[in-house]
């Protein structure tokens, strides 16, 4: 039986509580993500499926609706729970792997400091819990390396269930995991065990993957053709996103942590099962943080590393100033804490696209209500906002009530199943250029367009608002709107 150090509760509680502070002094900077409105949106219409996501994150945002109402903090504040349930993991790898009450509390603190982890915990994205599952399931990995029991492997089925429930990228890490263990540790692979943790992982998922035949495989389809599903990250800046996500100022820690698994032949199998991971979002084009994860447990065995190292006061100062510089260098791009007009001005905005998507949407909400009373004023109330995308839709929908808006429609990602009945009327147009306008609309005319404040270029800034008489019925040019592609 293993002798494992004491879990630091209260070292590892003051890094967790630090981490938890920076996020939620900052948690309302800015305003409402695109795709934050989005989940809203869809925790409204609960299902076991969404076309290009799966049902838990809209499950979590009907849970904090019930508590807190639609509250963008509420909401982010379970993204910073997520982040502060990875270093609490962190540490507790580094424990397993044999590390004492001081290197889980480095390694716990070392996660903190990814950027990666500060800048998805400022939003209520399904990202956040997928990171939270992924490092749980890599903890059980590093369990089962020494204690192989069918107990762990039900768990593994439960966490990867609900993981594929969640995001489905958890799916590339437990196939590389496999991939290492069938090489190097086919002991674990006892075939009951295995059958066990995916019967159960099979049954967790199943609703979604129900959902997904009663709807012709849509995010398979959307996920394998749509270009929007891929990185835009050419293959060197995947991996300078990669290393600068996980915090360059780690290298040696990430190096030697990668060398302690390796070395160890019990989890030699890991080391290799996270190359295969990167290798594949590589070659395939993921997007670099959808690998964040798997560094988590290279930083946990690499800390045992760096309690040795840290000897004297001479050491320490050094590896605190190597990782405050950069970490602090990065520290406004992760995390909003500069204000918006700081921040447009050094150019943090434009660095980082999720900044860029919170500004303007109050500006698309005034603008389709302006719209709405210029109707209203000719006698001819309108029948409906059609939006363009579903951050124009969500903006509509949640910020929108109270305005005397008229029903959202758009055939953007899911909303294209939510199209609420729409009686005959002229209609009010977020979004779309005058080619579209031309296609759709016998009379139209201009409005108002979205001004996004202090200059930023979003996707947003700039469109039209107009009134539309529709040629035909909405139903009728419903196809012109989908997107074709997918």
């Amino acid at each position: 039986m293993r002798r494992l150090a004491p879990f630091p509760t209260g070292a590892v509680g003051v890094v967790v509580a630090c981490k938890v502070a920076l996020g939620a002094a900052s948690l309302g900077r800015y305003g409402w993500q695109r795709d934050e409105l989005y989940y809203v949106v869809a925790a409204r219409h609960l299902a076991f499926g969404y076309f290009d996501f799966p049902p838990v994150t809209a499950l979590l945002g009907a849970g904090m609706r019930l508590v807190a109402g639609e509250s963008r903090l509420g909401l982010r504040a379970l993204a910073l729970l997520a982040g502060a349930g990875v270093v609490v993991v962190t540490a507790l790898i580094a424990r397993e792997l044999g590390g004492s009450r001081r290197a889980q509390t480095i390694a716990a603190a070392c996660a903190a400091l990814m950027p990666v982890l500060l800048g998805v915990n400022t939003l209520f994205q399904p990202v956040s819990f997928d990171f939270l599952l992924e490092v749980v399931l890599l903890w059980l990995a590093v369990r089962l390396s020494f204690e192989p029991r069918r107990l762990y492997w039900i768990i593994v089925g439960v966490v990867l269930g609900v993981g594929l429930e969640t995001k489905y990228t958890i799916g590339v890490l437990a196939a590389g995991l496999l991939v290492g263990a069938a090489i190097f540790r086919r002991d674990l692979l006892k075939l009951g065990d295995l059958a066990i943790a995916l019967g159960i992982a099979l049954v967790l998922a199943a609703p979604n993957i129900v959902w997904e035949a009663q709807h012709n495989w849509e995010t398979v389809r959307f996920l394998t053709t749509n270009s929007q599903s891929a990185t835009s990250e050419t293959r060197p800046q995947f991996l300078v996103d990669l290393l600068t996500n996980a915090n360059v100022a780690l290298i040696p820690v990430w190096i030697a942590g990668f060398r302690r698994l390796h070395r160890d032949r019990a989890t030699r199998w890991l080391a290799w099962g996270i190359g295969v991971v990167l290798l594949v979002y590589f070659v395939l084009g993921g997007k670099s943080y959808y690998a964040a994860p798997v560094f988590v447990p290279l930083l946990a065995a690499g800390s045992l590393w760096v309690e040795s190292w840290l000897v004297g006061t001479r050491r320490i100062a050094i590896a605190a100033v190597v990782v405050a510089v950069p970490t602090l260098y990065a520290l406004p791009i992760a995390v909003p804490v500069l204000p918006t007009a700081t921040a447009v001005r050094w150019h943090v905005v434009k660095a980082r696209s999720d900044y860029q998507d919170e500004l303007g949407w109050s500006s698309v909400v005034d603008g389709a209500a302006h719209a709405a009373a210029v109707l209203r004023s000719h006698g001819t109330p309108a029948a409906a906002v059609l939006a363009q995308n579903y951050g124009e839709a969500g903006a509509l929908d949640v910020l929108g009530r109270g305005r005397g808006l008229p029903p959202t429609v758009s055939a953007h990602m899911n909303y294209r199943y939510w199209r609420p009945a729409v009686r005959p009327g002229p209609i009010v147009v977020v979004g779309y250029d005058g080619s579209m306008l031309q296609q759709i609309c016998s009379d139209w005319a201009v409005v108002a367009r979205v001004h996004v404040p202090y200059g930023v270029d979003n996707e947003e800034a700039g469109k039209t608002i107009a009134t539309c008489t529709l040629r035909r019925p909405l139903t009728a040019v419903w196809k012109t709107l989908l997107d074709p592609s997918y």
